[in-house]
């Protein structure tokens, strides 16, 4: 190697170095020199302090080197190589160059390659590409004003006050701070910004902030992550960012965004439609900022805590099954159907779907669900379902809900619930549960099913309300139009008084308990009805012949035709209408048919009881009854019972005894008793009345032979009531000689009754007083005289004191005696005249 050595001068001193001259050593004297190299390879070695020097390199290899502190122009150079010393180099057109130890250099406007060796730190500006070497070297640059460079192998970049563009052209870890742009390649590059900066960047894989607050945008699509930044802006393309470290980050219009496995709280700048956050594990938070009217339309997955913004949102949960968000300020939620468990933190008001367990707050919620689906309810003040069919269930613990459109409502057990229905609905099952719960209808036409709830409350318009469950249900119902029961035994109270209402109880032992007020209701297939302390109607339908058990219901109406069987309990005072079969208590009942009746039967059992009939005709029976009062139409009483019967009867047309020994009195108006079997007392009015005593069977009196079994008949009027035997009667049908429907009348003497054509007699021989009854029937026999004929007759008698009917029949053998009499009737006190006998 050949070695030349120049000593410049103080002036300015042009050195031009010709080939084959392989190393040169300048020393610099002063003064504005200038170097030129040859088409050879060259190396410099610079001595002294150049101040404003120009080096020119040749076509070869040149190399330059410095060995104290200088400012110098460079061009067409291979290698500069500086000192320990500052040296402040300036490039002056197109240059690739391998550069050391330098502590500037600037740029021309050609284009500019630049190669660091070693360790360095070193201010460039202009300059189009600087390279680090591939080593551990540890190598800073300083951007000293506005530009666009690319770099590789940069371990620290510094920008100006000034805009910079940094690329970075091979995969690397870089530092920066203060840059404005920062671009990666199709390398994986990792950036790691040093303080606080605003930088926009793309095509980065690793972005790292600082302990100073960035914002960093990203210019295009990118696949990125990201740790440590404060602020991340997304572009218009396709942007997937994930979070390596937790901790908090402001991101916008970020397609994807990662979280890491620690807790991360991301903030979401600006409203976004599309896009997707996954938090992934830890404790994350989610705060969408919006000051847009828009509102954000986003997925979040794995994010514990959900926060909205002031406008519009939309947020569809997703992640790992069983995670629990805790959501506020939302406007619409939904789920992604794999266990969504959403707590609300504040009041709201928001449409959800897919979800599964959903919380409220102790501020007022109103959730509108917006699809299909199953879901867990806890702590919502207002639910509202969709066209869908949703069925919701109550967290355990009771509370009190709004619910509107929901197909099924399921409470908890042994907690109670409070649900009041905000609309009107055609459909739905409110289930309830175990506890003390309570369903309020809506003001509107309303029809569900509700099992096992405690309290029904219907609203303003017409509800139908359908019972349900395994067993029967005991609760309070009130406002209801229509309440129908189970299958089983059901317990069912009307909360309050109500002028309507039907209550179909079903199958089963059901017992429906009226309110305190005045109630008006129809209860079809209620076993057991019991009123309350007002004035209460019931109208009383079902399945026939069944048995209902009554207490304290001031009305009863039968409905519907089918046969009714109704038992008073307590002391009962009662309207009945349309009841087949009314049976009173062992109270004085006091007992009132409210319309006309036909067939009914009134068992008064035990007791001082009364029986007022309906205006109209009435034609009934009537048991155990001791006052009976008929109304304005004709009145037909048929007593009965399994012992003798006492009735003091007025207004009544038609009075008939029971086959015992009963006790009849007429008090008021024209009544026709007819005693029937059994030795009957029959008290006619005394001086008032128009009565008539008849007698309908051959058997309405004593045995034959004897007196004793006949009835007796006190205080007839002769002249104004009247005997009979009622048309069609087995009697009539008995003593019908001619055959004819018909009875005559003939007076006869003794010993002039001709059987066969004789059909009923008035004997005008008088028997001796008081032997009418005698037990052998001798009076009455004596009188009767020796009779012509065969066949059957009715004889009536007197002893000028008491008069008495009765019935011959020689049955075939001719003439009479005692085994061929009965003794119908008695008539004390009282003669009757032929004219006092009224025949059909």
């Amino acid at each position: 190697m050949t070695t030349v050595t120049v000593t410049g001068t103080a002036g300015a001193d042009a050195l031009a170095l010709t080939a084959g001259q392989t190393q040169v050593v300048f020393d610099w004297q002063g003064g504005a020199d200038s170097i030129s190299f040859s088409s050879g390879a060259t190396d410099l070695l610079h001595l002294g302090t150049p101040t404003a020097n120009t080096v020119i390199g040749g076509a070869g290899a040149d190399l330059v080197a410095f060995t104290a502190n200088a400012t110098a122009m460079l061009a067409a150079l291979e290698s500069v190589i500086g000192t320990a010393s500052a040296e402040a180099i300036t490039l002056s057109g197109d240059t690739t160059l391998m550069v050391a130890s330098l502590d500037s250099l600037i740029g021309s406007a050609s284009v500019e390659r630049i190669t660091v060796s070693g360790d360095a730190s070193i201010l460039v500006g202009a300059i189009d590409s600087i390279t680090g070497a591939v080593t551990s070297d540890n190598l800073t640059v300083a951007l000293s004003g506005a530009g666009s460079t690319t770099m590789a192998w940069i371990d620290l970049v510094i920008g100006s006050a000034s805009a910079e563009q940094v690329t970075l052209s091979a995969a690397t870890s870089v530092t920066a701070s203060a840059l404005e742009t920062v671009l990666g390649s199709a390398s994986a590059e990792r950036l790691t910004l040093s303080g606080a900066a605003t930088t926009m960047v793309a095509a980065l894989e690793t972005l790292l902030g600082s302990a100073s607050a960035e914002q960093v945008t990203l210019s295009g699509a990118a696949t990125a992550t990201v740790a440590l930044l404060d602020t991340l802006l997304g572009s218009a393309s396709a942007e997937v960012v994930t979070v390596s470290a937790g901790g908090a980050l402001r991101a916008q219009a970020i397609d994807t965004l990662v979280g890491s496995a620690s807790a991360d709280a991301v903030t979401l700048g600006d409203d976004q439609s599309g896009g997707l956050v996954n938090l992934l594990t830890g404790a994350d938070s989610l705060a969408l900022n919006s000051a847009s009217l828009a509102g954000f339309d986003i997925s979040a997955f794995n994010v514990e805590t959900l926060v909205g913004s002031a406008t519009g949102d939309r947020v569809t949960l997703g992640g790992a099954a069983g995670a629990t968000t805790t959501v506020a300020l939302v406007e619409t939620l939904i789920g992604s159907g794999t266990a969504d468990l959403v707590t609300l933190s504040a009041a709201a008001t928001m449409t959800a779907a897919n979800m599964e367990s959903l919380v409220g707050s102790a501020s007022a919620e109103q959730v509108t669900l917006s699809a299909a689906q199953t879901l867990g309810v806890g702590g919502i003040d207002t639910l509202v379902g969709s066209a869908s069919l949703e069925w919701v269930t109550m967290a355990s613990g009771g509370g009190t809900l709004r619910a509107s459109a929901l197909d099924t409502l399921v409470g908890t057990a042994g907690a109670a619930e409070h649900v009041t229905l905000g609309a009107a609905q055609t459909a739905g099952i409110v289930n309830l549960l175990g506890g003390n719960d309570r369903l309020q209808l809506a003001d509107a036409d309303t029809t569900l099913s509700a099992y096992n709830v405690e309290t029904v409350t219907g609203g303003t318009g017409s509800d139908y309300v359908t019972l349900g469950g395994a067993v029967g249900q005991t609760g309070t119902a009130s406002a209801l139009e229509t309440l129908v029961g189970t299958a089983n035994a059901d317990i069912v109270t009307v909360g309050s008084a109500q002028t309507t209402g039907l209550f179909n109880l079903l199958g089963g032992a059901d017992i429906l308990n009226l309110s305190d007020g005045v109630n008006i209701v129809t209860a079809y297939n209620a076993e057991t009805v019991t009123g309350g302390a007002s004035i209460d109607t019931v109208s009383l339908g079902g399945a026939g012949n069944t048995t209902v058990q009554v207490s304290a219901v001031e009305t009863l109406i039968g409905v519907d035709g089918a046969g009714r069987w109704v038992a008073l309990s307590g002391a009962a005072t009662a309207t009945a209408s349309a009841i087949d079969t009314l049976v009173g208590t062992s109270a004085d009942d006091r007992l009132t048919l409210g319309a006309a009746a036909t067939g009914s039967i009134v068992n008064a059992l035990s007791g001082s009881d009364s029986l007022t009939l309906a205006d109209g005709s009435n034609a009934i029976s009537a048991y155990n009854v001791e006052t009976v009062t008929g109304g304005s139409g004709a009145d037909n009483v048929m007593l009965g019972g399994n012992a003798a019967q006492t009735v003091s009867a007025s207004g009544v047309e038609t009075l008939a005894g029971s086959a015992h020994d009963d006790t009849l009195t007429v008090t008021a108006g024209s009544t026709r008793v007819v005693g029937n079997a059994g030795a009957d007392t029959v008290s006619l009015q005394n001086g008032a009345g128009t009565e008539a005593v008849g007698y309908a069977a051959q058997t309405d009196g004593s045995a034959f032979g004897t007196a004793s079994g006949a009835d007796t008949i006190l205080n007839f009027q002769s002249g104004t009531d009247s005997l009979t035997v009622p048309s069609g009667s087995i009697l009539e049908s008995a003593v019908d000689a001619s055959g004819n429907g018909s009875l005559s009348l003939v007076t006869r003497g003794q010993g002039a009754v001709v059987l066969g054509s004789d059909e009923m007699v008035y004997l005008s021989a008088t028997a001796s007083t008081g032997s009418l009854a005698s037990s052998s029937l001798t009076g009455f026999l004596s009188a009767l005289g020796t009779v012509s004929g065969t066949g059957r007759a009715l004889v009536l008698a007197n002893d000028g004191v008491n008069s008495g009917l009765y019935y011959l029949n020689d049955f075939g053998g001719g003439g009479i005696e005692a085994a061929n009499v009965r003794m119908l009737g008695l008539f004390q006190s009282t003669v009757l005249q032929s004219s006092d006998v009224s025949l059909p």
